[in-house]
Protein backbone atom coordinates (compact mmCIF):
# COMPACT_ATOMS: atom_id res chain seq x y z
CA UNK A 1 0.00 0.00 0.00
CA UNK A 2 1.10 3.84 -0.81
CA UNK A 3 2.64 5.58 2.12
CA UNK A 4 2.69 8.88 0.31
CA UNK A 5 0.11 12.18 0.70
CA UNK A 6 -3.02 11.93 -1.36
CA UNK A 7 -5.95 13.71 -1.21
CA UNK A 8 -9.15 12.48 -0.49
CA UNK A 9 -11.48 12.62 -3.17
CA UNK A 10 -14.73 11.82 -1.06
CA UNK A 11 -15.60 10.55 1.98
CA UNK A 12 -18.99 9.23 3.71
CA UNK A 13 -19.89 8.41 7.59
CA UNK A 14 -21.96 5.10 8.40
CA UNK A 15 -24.74 5.88 9.99
CA UNK A 16 -24.98 2.42 12.43
CA UNK A 17 -21.69 1.64 13.36
CA UNK A 18 -18.21 3.78 13.33
CA UNK A 19 -17.40 3.24 10.39
CA UNK A 20 -16.25 5.93 7.56
CA UNK A 21 -15.27 5.05 3.76
CA UNK A 22 -12.76 7.23 1.47
CA UNK A 23 -11.71 7.50 -1.67
CA UNK A 24 -8.61 8.84 -2.90
CA UNK A 25 -6.07 9.92 -5.79
CA UNK A 26 -3.81 7.51 -4.79
CA UNK A 27 -6.58 5.08 -6.20
CA UNK A 28 -7.47 3.66 -2.95
CA UNK A 29 -10.95 3.09 -1.03
CA UNK A 30 -9.95 2.77 2.93
CA UNK A 31 -13.18 1.78 5.42
CA UNK A 32 -11.77 3.41 8.91
CA UNK A 33 -12.98 2.41 12.36
CA UNK A 34 -12.74 6.23 14.17
CA UNK A 35 -13.73 4.38 17.19
CA UNK A 36 -10.85 2.07 17.62
CA UNK A 37 -8.72 4.49 15.23
CA UNK A 38 -8.05 1.54 12.93
CA UNK A 39 -8.28 1.03 9.06
CA UNK A 40 -11.06 -1.80 8.52
CA UNK A 41 -10.56 -2.53 5.07
CA UNK A 42 -9.00 -1.52 1.59
CA UNK A 43 -9.45 -2.01 -1.88
CA UNK A 44 -6.85 -0.81 -4.85
CA UNK A 45 -8.62 0.48 -8.00
CA UNK A 46 -6.70 0.38 -11.58
CA UNK A 47 -8.16 4.18 -11.66
CA UNK A 48 -9.54 7.06 -9.63
CA UNK A 49 -12.56 7.21 -7.67
CA UNK A 50 -14.15 10.16 -7.44
CA UNK A 51 -16.91 9.59 -4.70
CA UNK A 52 -18.03 7.03 -2.06
CA UNK A 53 -21.01 6.41 -0.03
CA UNK A 54 -21.53 3.85 2.46
CA UNK A 55 -24.99 2.10 3.85
CA UNK A 56 -26.23 2.64 6.93
CA UNK A 57 -25.97 -1.03 7.73
CA UNK A 58 -22.01 -0.63 6.89
CA UNK A 59 -22.04 -3.94 4.42
CA UNK A 60 -22.15 -2.24 1.18
CA UNK A 61 -20.37 1.13 -0.21
CA UNK A 62 -20.98 2.44 -4.04
CA UNK A 63 -18.53 3.99 -5.78
CA UNK A 64 -17.97 6.73 -8.30
CA UNK A 65 -15.69 6.25 -11.24
CA UNK A 66 -14.92 8.48 -14.38
CA UNK A 67 -17.37 6.84 -16.24
CA UNK A 68 -19.62 4.08 -13.86
CA UNK A 69 -20.91 3.19 -10.42
CA UNK A 70 -19.33 0.37 -8.80
CA UNK A 71 -21.36 -1.37 -6.04
CA UNK A 72 -18.83 -3.16 -3.25
CA UNK A 73 -19.57 -5.68 -0.30
CA UNK A 74 -17.93 -4.81 2.72
CA UNK A 75 -16.74 -8.13 4.41
CA UNK A 76 -15.18 -6.52 8.33
CA UNK A 77 -14.57 -10.41 9.28
CA UNK A 78 -11.77 -11.03 6.56
CA UNK A 79 -11.02 -7.40 5.75
CA UNK A 80 -12.55 -7.62 1.71
CA UNK A 81 -13.99 -5.10 -0.07
CA UNK A 82 -15.60 -7.35 -3.08
CA UNK A 83 -16.81 -6.19 -6.18
CA UNK A 84 -20.94 -7.03 -6.34
CA UNK A 85 -22.31 -5.28 -9.35
CA UNK A 86 -21.43 -2.39 -11.89
CA UNK A 87 -23.81 0.37 -13.27
CA UNK A 88 -22.02 1.12 -16.42
CA UNK A 89 -20.89 3.97 -19.30
CA UNK A 90 -22.63 7.15 -18.87
CA UNK A 91 -20.85 8.64 -21.37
Amino acid sequence: MNSGTYPINGMDVCVRKPLIVTCGADKYIRIWNYEEKSMEAYRFFNEEAYCVSIHPSGFHIVVGLTDRLRLMNVCVHNNQIKHYREIGQFK
